[in-house]
């Protein structure tokens, strides 16, 4: 069984204890302790943009939770907006996607949900205020492929052929408007995701704040769901799948996911060998902010002017168009130095 690292080593330290084990030691000079577990240093609200920075300090204080907490939530916020819309080249042959995948593991009680809701309230509602505006086309859509299928169905039954076939054709030529749904909760299953992609232009966001996806991916309603969805929606590769009967293919898949989850949930996928093994686990950027010990006295308001700030600077990253953005010298000198340093993988070692 796994265990966390500092178990570990109290462990090794009880057996380092026993007189046997002293003995071996003493006869061994080259022996040491194990190092002390790492320790993340505070949250710095400078490493972000000045609204968000701004924005999520004030969260921070009027929830009484860690600053990682809204500023993570804010991070995978703005990721969902650029999503499918905005890639960095690193250098000429090399392209990344201005998308995250992000985490934040706490227990329950500890502010998640009232946090999420803050952060990410204004993406959901200009998805139902674009939803409403769409829904008479989206009905005329459907009517009229209903009529078609209507008619196809009559040309089968009286052994028209070639008209069948015709109506198909045209059916598969209407357009068809669909609901947005660039965000979406956790619930939607790994297997519908490829059709949510493909009717948004090939690029959606997961923004999830129960742990919902995790609970689908560790096999709520199979054992082995398919995980390319999530994969390729990572890397851009072409995905492909057949659903319901027909083919579903995504050229350019952009997928951005942003979950908030409980402690058990992430140490069940850590010892999931799958999930490890095909590396989903290692695209996650995880946090596990130190829970509030004292709470203060005041929690004072967010000043409505700066929610309106932050809410402009999401409808705008929303509405932006497709961009391209080039790293300055000094910003690719300080990537490929980071990239150096995590050449042993330090930073891609996941407690379990």
């Amino acid at each position: 069984m796994m265990m966390d690292y500092n178990t570990e080593i109290q462990e090794y330290e009880r057996l380092a204890s026993m007189p046997e084990v002293q003995q071996a030691f003493a006869q061994d000079k080259g022996w040491e302790p194990l190092p002390a577990a790492p320790v993340a240093p505070a949250f710095d609200p400078d490493w972000l943009p000045p609204v968000l920075s701004e924005f999520s300090c004030a969260v921070a204080a009027n929830l009484s939770v860690p600053l990682d907490l809204p500023s993570i939530v804010g991070l995978g916020a703005a990721s969902a907006c650029a999503c499918g819309r905005a890639k960095v080249v690193i250098r000429t042959d090399w392209e990344e996607p201005c998308q995250l995948f992000l985490m934040v593991v706490m227990g329950s009680g500890e502010g998640k949900s009232p946090t999420f809701t803050r952060m990410t309230k204004t993406l959901f509602e200009k998805q139902a205020e674009e939803n409403r505006r769409r829904a008479v086309q989206i009905a005329k859509d459907a009517a009229a492929i209903d009529t078609l299928t209507a008619k196809k169905a009559q040309a089968v039954k009286k052994g028209r052929t070639e008209e069948a076939q015709a109506l198909a054709q045209e059916i598969a030529g209407t357009p068809i408007m669909h609901p947005m749904r660039r965000f979406v909760g956790g619930d939607v299953t790994p297997e519908a995701l490829p059709e949510v992609m493909e009717e948004n232009g090939g690029a959606t966001s997961i923004l999830d704040d129960e742990g919902e996806l995790l609970e689908l991916l560790s096999g709520r309603y199979q054992e082995r769901p398919n995980l390319d969805a999530l994969l390729k929606g990572y890397t851009g590769s072409v995905l492909s799948i057949t659903r319901r009967g027909r083919s579903v293919v995504v050229n350019h898949p952009s997928l951005s996911v942003m979950l908030l989850a409980q402690p058990f949930i992430l140490h069940t996928l850590l010892n999931d060998e799958r999930m490890t093994g095909k590396g989903l686990l290692a695209r996650f950027l995880i946090s596990e902010p130190e829970p509030l010990r004292e709470y203060p006295n005041e929690e004072p308001a967010v000043p409505e002017a700066l929610v309106q700030k932050y809410n402009a600077m999401l409808t705008r990253l929303m509405n932006m168009e497709h961009r391209t953005l080039h790293l300055s010298t000094e910003a690719r000198e300080v990537f490929f130095a980071f990239r150096d340093e995590d050449n042993g993988g330090t930073f891609a070692v996941v407690y379990k």
